[in-house]
């Protein structure tokens, strides 16, 4: 019998028992293989170049009509794409695995730069800004309590000669909590009466 199945045609191996070198040997394709073979080479092709331009394969296969046929040719190539993949996973997986690691590293460490340019960008202006409002907060505060222990009149600016308007009534660390100073130096004022 000779009998060729179908998938050792295409990888070129023939079954002929009444060959006298006592088995198999190989023969070249047939032509309907080598042309299918070529088409399948020629499906990726157009793909692997280096001018290849999505546009205007997309124009072409519109412009020529054959759609149907050109989304064929791609739907054949991408199920080809796959079984490749996956006759190529199990093959070697610690290499895939060591490849896709270091590709998800690297993200990581762009994704650390990314983080840390933020940080600098919005952190370090929020943090002066919550400094702010505790100091407006404690100046408020300091405020409010100055106006309902004084009489109006006492709470208005008098003048000091040679110091301009200074506030009745403030004791020398008043400034010093409400905005937080330690090392600020305080001048002592005698207050002047109407």
């Amino acid at each position: 019998m000779h009998a060729i199945s179908y998938r050792k045609a295409s990888i070129g191996v023939c079954s002929d028992p009444s060959n006298s070198l006592g088995g198999c040997r190989v023969r070249k394709l047939s032509f309907y293989h080598r042309e299918r073979n070529r088409r399948r080479r020629k499906c990726y092709t157009d793909f692997l170049t280096d001018d290849f331009d999505v546009k205007t394969y997309t124009a072409q296969a519109i412009h020529h009509a054959v759609i149907t046929e050109q989304l064929a040719r791609l739907a054949q190539g991408i199920s080809q794409l796959d079984k490749e993949l996956h006759s190529q996973v199990p093959a070697d997986p610690p290499h895939l695995l060591t490849g896709v690691l270091q590709m998800m590293q690297t993200r990581i460490s762009a994704l650390q730069a990314a983080v840390d340019r933020i940080r600098t960008k919005i952190v370090d202006p929020y943090n002066k800004i919550v400094a702010r409002n505790t100091q407006l907060a404690r100046l408020q505060l300091e405020a409010s309590d100055l106006r309902s222990t004084r009489p109006p009149t006492a709470r208005i600016h008098a003048t000091h000669p040679g110091t301009g308007p200074f506030l009745l009534g403030v004791s020398p660390g008043f400034i010093q909590r409400v905005l937080g100073y330690t090392h600020m130096k305080t001048r002592t004022h005698s207050p002047t009466t109407f």
